[in-house]
């Protein structure tokens, strides 16, 4: 095997790697309530980051606290949520994500919990 024949080699299984890396499936990085809205109902905003990787196809957002409770389905490239809320938050919100991804003909779900 010649030199070429090695690079060229070395270049395919490179590229591969790559591309391979970057049709992972990646975890949200964070999705917190940057502020409740009070109202009728009242609307909790919420922010995701993902990290780099593929995006999943969508993710259920989830929010809850003791006496209050919201969620919203929303698109892999959606980063900020609107929720409103059944009943009227008095502790710390905790925010639960369902990411559904698919890759390569197969589904993969993903569940977090943000405090």
């Amino acid at each position: 095997m010649t030199r070429i024949q090695r690079m060229a080699i070395a270049g395919i299984l490179g590229m591969l790697f790559w591309l391979g890396w970057r049709a992972r499936p990646v975890g949200i990085q964070y999705a917190r309530v940057t502020a409740v809205s009070p109202g009728s109902p009242p609307v909790a905003h919420v922010a995701v980051s993902y990290a780099a990787g593929a995006r999943p196809v969508s993710t259920i957002v989830h929010v809850q606290s003791a006496d209050c409770t919201g969620s919203a389905t929303i698109a892999g490239i959606t980063m900020y949520v609107d929720i409103p809320l059944i009943g009227i938050p008095s502790s710390p919100l905790v925010v639960d994500t369902t990411a559904i991804y698919r890759s390569f003909g197969r589904t993969l779900i993903v569940e977090q919990r943000f405090e």
